[in-house]
């Protein structure tokens, strides 16, 4: 028939939904599973917990040194890249800022650091 839609989900189904994913296990289920669709082979194991902790744990950037605020988030990114075959654990990830996570690419830590060093802006560690 014309003009006739299949029925979608309802206001409540919808509603029950963003409650789902604003929670700390619909959060970890959107995360997986951004993971597992971009790179089916990644093992992921990093719970949210560990995730909070390691944000909690430094206070800036691992590259620039910058301080986190909420002009200057903290993302976290990957040591050995996803796109490398790197895996979405504990082991593998760390805290640093989107700019540097946008500059990094798909480049390994130790590849960026010496990315850095060459262009003369490597951060001031310490």
């Amino acid at each position: 028939m014309r003009g006739t839609t299949e029925p979608g989900p309802t206001a409540a189904r919808r509603s029950a939904q963003r409650r789902y994913f604003a929670s700390p296990k619909g959060k970890l289920a959107r995360i997986r599973a951004d993971v597992r669709r971009s790179y089916p082979r990644a093992r992921c194991t990093l719970t949210l917990e560990e995730r909070e902790s390691l944000l909690e744990m430094y206070d800036a950037c691992v590259y620039c040194g910058r301080p986190f605020s909420e002009a200057h988030p903290a993302m976290v990114g990957h040591a050995i890249p996803l796109s490398r075959r790197g895996d979405h654990t504990f082991e593998n990830v760390y805290p640093c800022c989107r700019t540097c996570l946008r500059r990094k690419k798909d480049k390994t830590m130790e590849e960026y650091i010496e990315y850095l060093d060459r262009k003369g802006t490597a951060p001031t560690r310490g």
